[in-house]
């Protein structure tokens, strides 16, 4: 495409080529009459405007740009005429497409003599740079934070409209002619600001409070930097600033509302739990240290049958499974935990489902309470009852019992007197000694509805049982069985009846020694003694294999036994259980994690100087 020329042009072209040098330049070349005609246009710049040479000579250049106009040409050349050249960037926006283009212009000015011939220009399209800051500018003013550019001494020089309103201004220009430091609540927090900025060059979500135009405070956080000069000075600073007020204060009530729930967590006084979907504990009260004796996160990843008893793991392990698959909103059972320390606590549970956000079950809570206490004092008031009906029931047995036996007695032995030959001797003496033994169940049967009251000594009970020991130390000896007595050292004295505090020793020492047969290997007795509040307490432990939970709550019931027949009668802690309460105590039964049975005998601790054994006058006392 050649290069035109106006032919009313008064640029005159001297050297041969001239027009084909234009045409091969990649910047658009012009010539501008002094009215504002095109005189002279090169290829390149006819392309821009998707128009022939020819089209465009002659024609005033406003025909071809709607900006710049006259008048922002005149504010944008300003002392061009003096100059003679001025060179920069303009966005043009060609009036046949209404498209705003970038270009770095050069501008001369044709002047002959005193006389203004035209002006010449060099333009290059800017693409990619200008584009570029075009974006950044549209970020810069869409932001949703605020950016500040900043002098030292606090000359805000450029803010965004996120800035403003962030700070309640109506616009730019009202917040950039406010000093930054009248932003800040006191010049000491503006202080406080540049003094860690200038150490560290550079601060990520810094908190700091600002003072909004009428006059109320923000919570804000501030990342921002400094920018040196080549001389390492510091010219301004820029940053991006985020109001976190109401994320502070709905940090401040979700901490409330936590702090709330976990007050009212920790002072339930059962223990809570929640469980995810495969059954294990994500979260534990602090009610598991005094419940259990294990702190909440030694729990807390285990699986819930850290602390369950395994016989009621079964039927913990069915209910989590039905609460998980939404087959039940709820499940009530009891079940017994193991505490730290070997013991059993009987502890009543409610669980239900654990939702998410999506309404799906994403593992259970539940609670549990201590119930041991209650659940033993509801057995003992159930016992009592029955052992109170029974033993009216048994004392009128007892004495109709007693006439036919005492005349069974009494004909036996004449019988067995008179009798002339062994063989008639021989019975009348088995039928004597069955009567013996009939009339000493009789008796145990009036003992146990109407104790004896005897004479209360202060005794110690190491010493009663040290005397059960030595009564039964034969059957002990030939069953390989070591006795253990660890007491507290200087305990006072329980105040009863040694006979019969003896019978109730004596009686769990036969019974540890015939459990521990049992097994048929040797075992171990242990006794220990000591004071809790004011009772005294002793715990006859065996290496036996233990009591059956079925059977646990029966082993005091009259006659009940787990012996062969003619191994026992079934009275021995029926018997012992009326003498300890009789002293005013209790006697308990329990189970041994690592295997065997505790019996526990609980008495008041009394007060005065305690008989010596070996000086008390012992009756004869029958094995049971």
């Amino acid at each position: 495409m050649p290069t035109r020329r106006a032919k009313s042009s008064s640029v005159s072209v001297s050297q041969p080529g001239y027009h084909d040098l234009l045409d091969s330049l990649e910047h658009a070349a012009f010539i501008l009459s002094p009215t504002g005609k095109v005189q002279l246009v090169n290829r390149r710049f006819a392309e821009i405007f998707n128009r022939s040479p020819d089209e465009l000579l002659g024609r005033p250049f406003d025909d071809l740009v709607m900006e710049p106009d006259r008048a922002a040409a005149e504010r944008v050349f300003g002392d061009f005429l003096e100059k003679k050249h001025w060179t920069g960037v303009l966005p043009v926006k060609l009036r046949a497409t209404g498209e705003t283009k970038y270009f770095d212009f050069s501008f001369h000015l044709l002047k002959d003599e005193d006389t203004i011939r035209g002006i010449s220009g060099l333009a290059v399209e800017i693409r990619g740079e200008q584009e570029s800051g075009e974006r950044f500018k549209q970020l810069f003013d869409t932001l949703q934070e605020g950016v500040y550019f900043s002098t030292p001494d606090g000359k805000l020089l450029d803010v965004n409209p996120a800035m403003a309103r962030l700070l309640g201004y109506s616009s730019r220009a009202e917040l950039l002619g406010v000093p930054a430091v009248d932003l800040y609540p006191s010049p000491a927090e503006r202080e406080r600001f540049q003094r860690e900025l200038e150490q560290h060059a550079t601060l990520q979500d810094w908190e700091c409070t600002m003072k909004r135009k009428d006059g109320a405070l923000i919570r804000c956080l501030d990342s921002a930097s400094v920018i040196r000069d080549n001389a390492g000075r510091i010219i301004r600073y820029q940053g991006a600033t985020v109001d976190i007020t109401r994320r502070i204060e709905m940090e401040e009530r979700l901490h409330r509302e936590e702090e709330f729930v976990r007050r009212l967590v920790d002072s339930s006084p059962d223990l809570i739990g929640v469980l995810n979907g495969e059954g294990v504990y994500t979260f534990v009260s602090s009610r598991a240290e005094s419940l259990l004796g294990y702190k909440p996160e030694e729990i807390v990843g285990q699986s819930m049958g850290i602390a369950l008893e395994p016989d009621d793991l079964p039927l913990a392990a069915g209910l989590f499974s039905r609460l998980m698959q939404g087959q039940l909103k709820e499940a009530q059972f009891e079940c017994r935990l193991r505490h730290r320390d070997g013991s059993l606590r009987t502890v009543r549970t409610n669980a239900g489902p654990l939702r998410g956000k999506d309404g799906a079950i994403i593992g259970v809570v539940a609670s549990a309470r201590d119930v041991t206490t209650s659940k033993k004092l509801e057995q003992q008031i159930q016992q009592n009852e029955k052992l109170a009906s029974m033993g009216q029931m048994l004392a009128g047995v007892a004495h109709e019992l007693n006439n036919p036996l005492t005349a069974i007695l009494g004909m036996s032995e004449m019988l067995r007197e008179r009798a002339t030959d062994d063989e008639a001797r021989r019975h009348s003496k088995t039928v004597y000694k069955q009567a013996r033994r009939a009339a000493n169940i009789v008796q145990s049967l009036l003992t146990f509805s109407r104790p004896a009251m005897s004479d209360h000594h202060p005794v110690h009970m190491e010493e009663i049982f040290r005397r059960a020991v030595q009564l039964h130390e034969d059957a002990i000896r030939n069953a390989h069985v070591d006795v253990a007595i660890l007491a507290t050292p200087n305990l006072p004295p329980v105040k009863g009846e040694p006979t019969q505090l003896l019978q109730v020793f004596l009686n769990l020492v036969i019974n540890a020694e015939q459990a521990i047969q049992e097994t048929g290997k040797p075992g171990k007795i242990s006794l220990a003694i000591f004071q809790r509040d004011d009772m005294i307490v002793a715990e006859v432990q065996d290496t036996g294999p233990g009591i059956h939970s079925d059977i646990l709550p029966r082993i005091f019931e009259p006659f009940f036994t787990t012996k062969r027949p003619g191994g026992g009668t079934g009275l021995g802690l029926t018997m012992s259980l009326a003498l300890i309460k009789e002293h005013g105590g209790a006697l308990e039964a329990e189970n041994i994690r690592a295997g065997g049975a505790l019996f526990r005998v609980s008495l008041p601790a009394g007060v005065g100087t305690p008989a010596v054994v070996s000086e008390l006058a012992w009756p004869k006392v029958t094995e049971p």
